[in-house]
């Protein structure tokens, strides 16, 4: 078992040629843990410049640099713009610098705007980081050798999995309807009523595709109580185990101090 397990860790690592890659998943959660704690209990200026050193950094390392900023820009944009906008044109503050209507634009909403903009934008670049040189497949077995229940780890793979086979299937069918001559561009009335056609079928596979995992967990022994062995294994160096303990302490010195300083003895 060992000699496989040894054998397993070398082709994965033969395999991966990026830094950050090759470390061990439960090391990058549990460095990811510590910083998403950092910024959100003590989102102080130094923290905050110092996290986004530490993420430039680390974007020098990781593979495809422009499809992660990609991601980045496409999430902070969609996700955190249009709260940025509502804090800013409608949070109450003390000194007004524009007002018409219901709007009032304040020194304090705007401060208040940027801050939480910039937190969140890095709390989402540390968990697209984390993803992009990470697995989920590879996070969910480094779970599971821990002891992490075998329907958690599932139901995380699958949560994760969801949206992206969503998206291909999607796009598989949208070509299919280019290829049966349904004209898929031009303006948005005419991508609407192709578009919607092709919701039922997107459905109707989803749900075709879920009856289907469950019978190949069936036919695989995903119940099974005996101890399963994984092709991609991996070893927790001393490194690993040093790091991922003094990251959990970090973190749970972070809750401590959190706590002593808004319930002071």
């Amino acid at each position: 078992m060992d000699q496989f397990t040894s054998t397993a860790e070398k082709n994965r690592r033969m395999k991966t040629t990026n830094t950050l890659e090759t470390i061990h998943p439960l090391t990058k959660a549990s460095v990811m843990t510590f910083l998403l704690f950092l910024i959100n209990l003590f989102p102080t200026k130094k923290v905050i410049i110092s996290l986004f050193i530490i993420l430039i950094l680390l974007f020098l390392l990781v593979p495809n640099k422009l499809g992660l900023i990609k991601k980045i820009l496409i999430t902070n944009l969609l996700l955190f713009l249009p709260m940025f906008l509502m804090q800013i044109l409608f949070k109450p503050g003390e000194h007004i610098l524009f007002s018409w209507f219901i709007i009032r634009i304040s020194t304090e909403s705007i401060s208040f705007a940027v801050n939480l903009f910039i937190r969140l934008c890095l709390i989402s670049s540390c968990i697209l980081l984390f993803f992009h040189v990470t697995k989920v497949k590879d996070f969910t077995i480094a779970l599971e050798e821990i002891g992490v229940p075998k329907s958690v780890t599932y139901v995380l793979l699958a949560t994760m999995m969801l949206v992206p086979q969503i998206i291909q299937r999607s796009k598989a069918i949208m070509q299919a309807q280019k290829i049966r001559g349904i004209e898929m561009n031009g303006s948005i009335s005419t991508r609407l009523k192709a578009f919607l056609p092709t919701i039922t079928p997107l459905i109707l596979s989803s749900l075709m595709s879920t009856e289907e995992r469950a019978l190949t967990l069936e036919t695989r022994a995903f119940f099974s109580p005996h101890k399963k062995v994984y092709l991609n294994s991996f070893k927790k160096h001393a490194y690993d185990k040093w790091v991922i303990t003094l990251s959990l302490l970090g973190s749970a010195s972070l809750i401590l101090l959190k706590v002593v300083s808004i319930w002071p003895i």
